[in-house]
Order: structure tokens, then C-alpha cells, then sequence
């Protein structure tokens, strides 16, 4: 059991700073058994970073573009705190950073 979560904070650690750091490459098969690497990535699957979302390299997100993440178009009139229709870097990293908190409140529970 410890060692198992060990590795799901080890896993939670480079899923945050896959997502803090999209251009680099992460892995964590070095560290951990194959088994457990699967049992960890079972539990939270990537999200699409912000440029992934903005399609046409504007750094906004549109109502359109957001669409590509269930998540953010559902909350996107709260995430889009300037009301401009749009999300910029800034909105879409507390978006980001309220979504990681939930995530690991909901994985301590577990």
C-alpha cells in the first residue's frame, strides 16, 4: 500500500508538471513497475494544454475553440473572468490550478 502510493504521488507530480510544462517530456517508467504505472495513468487521464486549445494561435481561447474540453466549455463564462468572450494564458492557468486541487482532494479520499 505505501508503495503504491508512492507512486501516485510520484505520477500526480509529473501529471502537474506535464500540464505547468507541455514542451517537455516526462516519464515515470524508469521509477515505477509497469503495472502500477498503468494503475496510475488509469486514474487521471491529460488534458489538452492551452495551446492545443487555441487553434488558430491567437493566445485566446474562444467559446469555439473550448469546446474541445468538456470541462472548460461547461465552466467557460466563469473561467473567462475579464468577460471578453475570450480565455487568455492567465485565466485558462487558474482554470488549470482549480482543476489540479479538485483532482487531488478526490484522490486523498480515495
Amino acid at each position: 500500500m505505501t508503495n503504491l502510493f508512492a507512486y501516485r504521488t510520484v505520477f500526480i507530480f509529473l501529471f502537474t508538471l506535464s500540464w505547468l510544462f507541455p514542451q517537455m517530456s516526462y516519464s515515470v517508467e524508469p521509477i515505477m513497475p509497469r503495472a502500477d504505472l498503468q494503475q496510475a495513468q488509469s486514474w487521471g487521464n491529460r488534458q489538452p494544454t492551452f495551446s492545443e486549445l487555441d487553434k488558430n494561435g491567437d493566445n485566446l481561447i474562444s467559446r469555439e475553440e473550448a469546446k474541445q474540453w468538456d470541462s472548460l466549455n461547461k465552466n467557460f463564462a466563469s473561467v473567462d473572468q475579464d468577460q471578453n468572450s475570450k480565455i487568455d494564458q492567465s485565466e485558462f492557468s487558474d482554470f488549470e490550478t482549480k482543476k489540479i486541487k479538485e483532482s487531488i482532494k478526490d484522490f486523498i479520499k480515495n
